[in-house]
C-alpha cells in the first residue's frame, strides 16, 4: 500500500504523473487483478480520475492544436500575399518521386497510387526495390505499373542506398521521397512547388505537413494532433535555422529538395540506418533554409515492421546524432539562434528534458552551466 500512497500523492503533478511515469500507472492498473479489496477500491478511483483526466487534457490539446494551426495558416497566407509581386506562374520544375521499397508489397499500391493522382502533373515516379526478399512481391506491385513509373532492382543496402541510386538516376529537378508504405494526399507536389513560386531565393527547402494513419489507412487523431504541436512549426522555421532537426522532426516525405542540393552537400548515408534523415538535414541546412508549410499534403502510416519500431537503438542513436549536430553549429550560429550560447543550452535543455532525451538534456543543462564558468 506504501507505494499506492505515494503514487497517489505524487499525482497532485497530473501531467508528470500521466506522462512522466507511464509504467508506474501500469503498475497500478495490473493491480486490480489481485484480490485485495482495499487495493482494488483504491485503483478504481485512480482510474476513473485518470480518465476523466486525460478526456479533459485531449479537449485541450485539440484546441490548442486547431489554434495553432489556424494562426500558421493565417500567416503563411499572409506570407503569400506579400509576395505577388514575386510570383513565378512558369516555374513547373520536373519533379521525381522516389519510393524506395523493401519486402512492401501489402502498401506499396498505395504509394505508387497517391503519387500517380498528383494534381501537379510535372512528375517522374521512381520506385526502387532494395532486394525485397518477399518472394518477387513487391517486385509484382511495381510491375503492374511498367507503363507509368520507372522501376529499378539492386541489392539490399538499406533506405539510404536505395535513396541514392533514385537520385542518381532521376531527371528531376527536385527530389520528393515517398516512403512504400506512406501516401500522398493529391495536393502533396503542388503545394510545395506553389510555394516555390513565390520565392526568389531558390536556396529554400520547403516542407509540408502530414497525418498518422494506422495499417487500414485510418487517421489516428490524437497523434496527428502530438505531431502538430511538436513537430512542426511554419513560424518557428522562420526565425530559427536548426529547430526543425533539434527541436522538431522532418519527416522526409514532405520535403521538396533541388537535386544540385546533393551534388553540393552528399548524398544520405548509407550506412546510417536510424538516424539517416537527421543526418541528411543536417547538411543541408549549411546551404538551405527549411520553411514549413502548415497544410497537410501526407500520411504516415504506423504499423509494427517500421524501422523505428522494430529497432531498440533508436533513442540512442538519435541523441548520439543530436550530439553530433550540436557538436558542428558555430557559436555564431547559436547566437542568430537564440540570442546568446547559454540561451541556445537552456532552449535545448527544456526541449529534451521534456522529450525523453534525458542523457542530451543533461549534457545541455551541463554546456548551459558552463557558460558562466
Amino acid at each position: 500500500m506504501k507505494k499506492i500512497g505515494e503514487i497517489i500523492k505524487n499525482y497532485r503533478d497530473m501531467k508528470m504523473l500521466v506522462f512522466e511515469n507511464q509504467q508506474e500507472i501500469n503498475v497500478l492498473k495490473s493491480l486490480l487483478a489481485q484480490k485485495d479489496d482495499q487495493i482494488k477500491e483504491v485503483v478504481a478511483k485512480y482510474t476513473d480520475f485518470e480518465e476523466s483526466f486525460m478526456k479533459n487534457y485531449y479537449t485541450f490539446e485539440y484546441k490548442y492544436w486547431q489554434n495553432k494551426m489556424m494562426t500558421n495558416r493565417f500567416m503563411y497566407e499572409s506570407f503569400l500575399n506579400s509576395k505577388k509581386e514575386d510570383y513565378n506562374k512558369d516555374f513547373n520544375p520536373l519533379v521525381s518521386i522516389i519510393i524506395p521499397v523493401y519486402n512492401g508489397a501489402n502498401y506499396l499500391k498505395y504509394a505508387i497510387d497517391s503519387a500517380l493522382n498528383q494534381t501537379y502533373k510535372n512528375i517522374e515516379i521512381i520506385v526502387v526495390n532494395d532486394g525485397s526478399s518477399d518472394n518477387g512481391e513487391s517486385k509484382k506491385v511495381a510491375e503492374s505499373y511498367v507503363s507509368r513509373i520507372k522501376y529499378i532492382e539492386k541489392e539490399n543496402g538499406g533506405v539510404s542506398s536505395a535513396l541514392n541510386v533514385g537520385i542518381k538516376n532521376m531527371n528531376g529537378e527536385y527530389f520528393a521521397w515517398l516512403s512504400h508504405d506512406d501516401i500522398y494526399f493529391p495536393n502533396h507536389i503542388e503545394t510545395n512547388v506553389e510555394f516555390l513560386r513565390y520565392c526568389k531565393d531558390k536556396k529554400t527547402i520547403p516542407f509540408s505537413c502530414f497525418e498518422f494513419i494506422d495499417e487500414e489507412g485510418k487517421t489516428k487523431i490524437n497523434e496527428t494532433i502530438t505531431a502538430g504541436i511538436h513537430i512542426y512549426d511554419y513560424k518557428l522555421t522562420l526565425y530559427s535555422h536548426y529547430a526543425c532537426v533539434l527541436r522538431g522532426e522532418v519527416n522526409g516525405g514532405n520535403l521538396l529538395i533541388p537535386k544540385e542540393a546533393f551534388e553540393k552537400c552528399g548524398y544520405f548515408e548509407e550506412g546510417n540506418k536510424i538516424t539517416q534523415e537527421k543526418d541528411m538535414w543536417s547538411r543541408l541546412l549549411k546551404e538551405y533554409s527549411f520553411i514549413n508549410i502548415p497544410i497537410i499534403t501526407s500520411a504516415i502510416r504506423c504499423h509494427n515492421k517500421q524501422v523505428s519500431n522494430t529497432s531498440g537503438n533508436t533513442m540512442l542513436e538519435t541523441e548520439k546524432k543530436l550530439t553530433e549536430i550540436i557538436n558542428n553549429i558555430t557559436k555564431e550560429e547559436m547566437i542568430r539562434e537564440s540570442g546568446s550560447v547559454d540561451k541556445f543550452y537552456l532552449d535545448l535543455y527544456i526541449h529534451y528534458h521534456n522529450n525523453g532525451f534525458n542523457e542530451l538534456a543533461d549534457e545541455m543543462l551541463k554546456r548551459y552551466n558552463d557558460c558562466f564558468k
